[in-house]
C-alpha cells in the first residue's frame, strides 16, 4: 500500500485533489484510520 503522499506523486494529483476525492466519494482510499489514507499498488 501507498500513502497519500506517495500515492499523490506516482500519480502526479495533490494530496489536498485526493482528499477532495475522497470527501467526495469520487476515489476512496483502500485502507483509512484516523487522518491516514493508503492506497493499494495495482499490478
Amino acid at each position: 500500500m501507498y500513502s497519500i503522499g506517495t500515492f499523490s506523486k506516482l500519480t502526479r494529483t495533490t494530496v489536498a485533489a485526493l482528499r477532495f476525492y475522497d470527501k467526495e466519494g469520487i476515489f476512496k482510499p483502500a485502507y483509512r484510520h484516523m487522518q491516514y489514507r493508503d492506497f493499494f499498488k495495482t499490478a
